[in-house]
């Protein structure tokens, strides 16, 4: 008389080979969802645009690197990727190389490094970043191919710390410390498509991903003195390739000083990951 096999969850067990429960079992994906939380304010004499989590410090302008040109300030900590976003297709195996001091994630300053862009294949608006970063003034210049003009400048955006991850949700809280009939809050997605390339001026980065101005126009993006108010948005789902060349960028825009006494932004993701039961 046979044996009648017992059931689980899993399926099948008994009778099963070893190899055949570790492929069952391993590995096991699991989502894990977590918040990171930026606290933002305005000087007493500051309107404009703030980053947070990162940044943008575009040169204003274009240059084709036919010689060698400077960029950044010899004593600042930028820890930020040196970019450029093609005015024109390149024409051949063009690379443009970036010297300086650079510094890793891990803490290592090399205060002579270099990096050669590649940027053969590129086309208008195509963008380019070095995988290293920067800190001080670096130095750049074509080293090989026909040289085009450019946007260039330094980026740093958050990266969940080089893993990848899924943008579900944002939210800012604040307090106002002055009248200010617009006010935006945005986050961007940065990556390296979706880049402008403008004449004589800064480049266009990829669009918000979510921003107040997109939904509720100039009706009702304000900021009133003393009042609380609030933005908020459940309803995203993009995948960003920290373990690559993306992260996110939050801007906040105000027009009047001093227009947040307080703040407060929340950004929630998850991230997909495996575990070893056996």
């Amino acid at each position: 008389m046979g044996t009648k096999n017992k059931r689980s969850s899993f399926g099948e067990l008994d009778g099963a080979t070893r190899e055949e429960l570790l492929d069952l079992l391993n590995p096991v994906s699991y989502i894990v969802k977590s918040d990171k939380f930026w606290a933002f304010k305005n000087a007493p004499a500051g309107t404009g645009l703030n980053y947070y989590g990162g940044y943008y410090n575009f040169f204003s302008g274009n240059t084709t690197f036919a010689t060698s040109q400077n960029f950044g300030s010899s004593t600042v900590s930028w820890g930020a990727h040196f970019f450029v976003v093609l005015g024109a297709a390149a024409a051949d195996a063009l690379q443009i190389t970036v010297s300086g001091p650079s510094i890793t994630d891990a803490g290592v300053l090399n205060p002579t490094d270099s990096e050669a862009i590649n940027c053969s294949g590129g086309v208008l608006n195509s963008y380019f970043e070095t995988a290293k970063k920067w800190v001080g003034q670096v130095s750049v210049i074509v080293t090989a191919g026909t040289p085009v003009n450019c946007n260039y400048g330094y980026t740093k955006y958050w990266d969940n710390m080089n893993i990848d991850f899924k943008i579900i949700g944002i939210e800012a809280t604040w307090l106002g410390g002055a009248n200010d009939p617009n006010i935006n809050i945005g986050i961007r997605h940065h990556k390296a498509t979706g880049w402008s390339y403008r004449v004589g001026t800064t480049p266009v980065p990829p669009l918000y991903i979510a921003d107040i101005d997109t939904v509720q126009a100039s009706l009702y993006d304000g900021v009133r003195n003393t009042s609380n108010g609030a933005w908020k948005r459940t309803d995203l789902d993009i995948d960003v390739a920290g373990s690559g060349s993306e992260g996110t960028i939050i801007e906040v825009t105000n027009s009047v000083n001093r227009a947040f006494e307080l703040g407060m932004i929340q950004l929630q993701i998850q991230v997909t990951q495996e575990a070893t039961l056996i």
